[in-house]
C-alpha cells in the first residue's frame, strides 16, 4: 500500500493521459479499485479479538485515505472508486477515525478527518450533503463532527502549508456552510470558531492563493454572525 501511496500522482497522471496505451490505462482504472478495496478490507486479527477497535490499523488507513483522496480528483478514477464500492469502505471507517480522533488515543490518527472528509465529498461530487450518495448512511450530525474534525485536523497538523490538502479545502468549505444550517450544528457552532480564525489567519501568513483566502472567510464570517 505505500509503494502506490508513493506512485499516487502517477496513477493520476496516467488517468489523465489520453495518447498513451489505452488498454493498460483502462485495465488499471477498471482493476484496480477493486484491488484495493479487497487488499485493504477491515478484518480484525484473530489474536486481538477482544479489542473492539481491532480492525483499525491508523497507519494503514492514512496511506489508504490519503492515495484515493488524490485519486478521486481526477474524474476517471472517481468513478472507478464509487463503483468499487469505496464510498460504503470511508462510511464503514468514519466511527473508527472519529473515535480515536476525538478521545486523544495514543494512536496516530491526527490527518484521517481530514482526509476522510474530503475523500467522501469527492467521490460522492455532489456538491451537497444532502443529495449526496451517503447521507443515508452518514447522519448530520456525524458528518458535522468529521467536518469539525477535518477542520482541528487542518490546524493542529499545519495541512494549511501543503498544497495536496489545500486543493480540497473549497470543497471542506461549502460543505460546512451546508451544515451550519442545520440542527446538529445549530447550538455547536461555536466550537468551530477558535479553529477556523487560526486556519484564516494562517493561509494569509501564507500567502494563500486569494480564492482559498476568500472561501475560509466565508466561513469565518457565518460563524461570526451566528455568534453575535
Amino acid at each position: 500500500l505505500r509503494a502506490v501511496f508513493d506512485a499516487r500522482l502517477q496513477l493520476v497522471e496516467i488517468a489523465d493521459g489520453k495518447e498513451g496505451d489505452s488498454e493498460f490505462r483502462k485495465k488499471l482504472l477498471t482493476d484496480f479499485p477493486s484491488a484495493l478495496l479487497t487488499t485493504t478490507k477491515l478484518v480484525a486479527p484473530q489474536l486481538s479479538i477482544h479489542d473492539p477497535d481491532s480492525i483499525f490499523n491508523p497507519g494503514r488507513e492514512y496511506f489508504y485515505l490519503r492515495l484515493i483522496f488524490t485519486l478521486a480528483k481526477q474524474s476517471d478514477w472517481r468513478d472507478q472508486l464509487e463503483k468499487a464500492g469505496h464510498i460504503d469502505r470511508c462510511v464503514v471507517l468514519l466511527d473508527h477515525v472519529m473515535k480515536n480522533f476525538s478521545t486523544g488515543s495514543s494512536e496516530p490518527v491526527k490527518n484521517h478527518p481530514y482526509y476522510l472528509a474530503g475523500t467522501l465529498i469527492r467521490l460522492d461530487a455532489s456538491d451537497s450533503y444532502r443529495s449526496s450518495g451517503f447521507a443515508d448512511k452518514i447522519s448530520e450530525l456525524e458528518w458535522w463532527e468529521l467536518l469539525k474534525g477535518a477542520w482541528s485536523a487542518m490546524w493542529w497538523n499545519d495541512l494549511y502549508r501543503e498544497d495536496e490538502p489545500l486543493e480540497a479545502l473549497p470543497g471542506i468549505v461549502a460543505y460546512t456552510l451546508e451544515s451550519l444550517e442545520t440542527e446538529a450544528a445549530k447550538y455547536d457552532s461555536k466550537s468551530l470558531v477558535r479553529v477556523v480564525d487560526r486556519i484564516y489567519e494562517a493561509l494569509k501568513d501564507e500567502e494563500a492563493q486569494p480564492d482559498i483566502i476568500s472561501a475560509v472567510k466565508n466561513v469565518k464570517d457565518r460563524l461570526d454572525s451566528s455568534g453575535s
